[in-house]
């Protein structure tokens, strides 16, 4: 379904841990959510490119970790995601601008922590694979910001308008939250043993992804979260020179002594996800000054995965896409244009399709409609 048809031959760090059901109503954690943006950071830089659009989709590029560790007393989860690699090579695959950049990396790495398991710690040794999906709609020049990720490390996204160039904001960052607009972020659970998945809905409050998020999660899923990311982009040669996130979760039964004390290291970390990274700190690193104090015996061993940008697009769901255009519209495309091009939208590869591909497509179509026929 994300395949678009052709008929023609700083970042920002966002933290908030908002309180609710008896922890403290608003605030300390409350507007903590933090959303880099120097340029997201714009900052100077080396050239790190290299390789094709599509290598780093073959395996997740070296340095890019996730790590997620539960407190000794359950009552905290804390993950923490270096993706320079990953946002680095969609960026450059999708060709955005530096702040569409921005605006993609921080949702794809928002989509990687809230998708990895379960918020009671029962992900540890998990079998089951749950889906997380992000679609952010709004009405800024960006349009729409979508990521889709599992709980194996593995996520894809995209942006409706990658080519998005606007002023940089008063404080001289990208201006993500100009580029969003005001709008709604809807997030999509699923999992394949449940009977219907589970949908959320909150209105974007900054526009700045993070702390939307963090919003989201204290608002819609009633966990209070606290949430940094951020992705940092060189004014050079727009690339991306750091890219990852936090996520601090209270969960249920959590006591006013376990809040303070992440609300403690959250203060102590202070500085931005990317400039973190930059000064050669680890997803284990950021995790360690999270936890501090809350894991002295290490009870509940830590959940390691390594991240990668990928995509499920192929010429049979190209088909099923392609099918579903009235064959009358299909005959008249054809004989204007001589051809079809359906593009993915998350890898930008396009799938050309002429008279004979088109009633094939048509055929399995057809023939798979009558199989589910007769099975009803």
């Amino acid at each position: 379904q994300h395949a678009r048809i052709h008929t023609h031959t700083h970042t920002h760090t966002h933290a908030a841990v908002t309180r609710r059901h008896g922890v403290r109503h608003q605030n300390t954690l409350e507007q903590m959510s933090m959303s880099e943006s120097g340029g997201d950071g714009v900052s100077s830089g080396k050239d790190l490119s290299g390789g094709s659009d599509w290598s780093f989709m073959m395996a997740p590029v070296e340095g890019d970790e996730l790590i997620g560790m539960v407190s000794d007393n359950g009552e905290a989860s804390i993950r923490a995601v270096v993706a320079t690699g990953l946002v680095r090579g969609a960026a450059r695959m999708q060709k955005t601008s530096p702040v569409c950049s921005a605006a993609l990396g921080r949702t794809l790495i928002c989509a990687l922590m809230m998708g990895q398991g379960k918020k009671d710690g029962s992900m540890y040794g998990e079998s089951e694979k749950e889906t997380l999906q992000i679609d952010v709609r709004a009405n800024g020049p960006i349009k729409q910001v979508f990521a889709l990720a599992d709980g194996e490390g593995e996520v894809r996204g995209y942006t409706a308008n990658p080519f998005v160039e606007i002023p940089v904001n008063s404080i001289g960052k990208l201006d993500v939250a100009g580029a969003v607009g005001e709008g709604f972020i809807t997030v999509v659970r699923n999992n394949r043993f449940w009977k219907q998945p589970y949908k959320g809905i909150t209105q974007i409050v900054s526009g700045e992804i993070a702390e939307d998020m963090a919003h989201y999660l204290t608002e819609s899923e009633q966990t209070p979260s606290a949430l940094g990311c951020g992705v940092l982009v060189t004014p050079e040669n727009d690339e991306v020179i750091a890219a990852g996130g936090w996520l601090v979760q209270m969960l249920p039964g959590a006591t006013e002594e376990t809040i303070s004390q992440i609300e403690k290291n959250i203060m102590t970390l202070a500085k931005s996800p990317t400039t973190l990274i930059r000064e050669g700190k680890t997803a284990r690193d950021i995790c360690d000054i999270l936890s501090e104090g809350l894991r002295p015996e290490k009870l509940i061993p830590e959940y390691i995965v390594k991240p990668r940008f990928t995509c499920k697009c192929s010429i049979e769901k190209v088909y099923r896409t392609v099918a579903i255009i009235p064959r009358l519209e299909m005959e008249e495309i054809l004989a204007e244009k001589g051809q079809l091009e359906v593009k993915c939208e998350f890898c930008k590869r396009t799938y050309v399709l002429q008279g004979t591909e088109l009633e094939e497509a048509y055929a399995i179509s057809e023939m798979k409609d009558e199989e589910k026929t007769a099975e009803e």
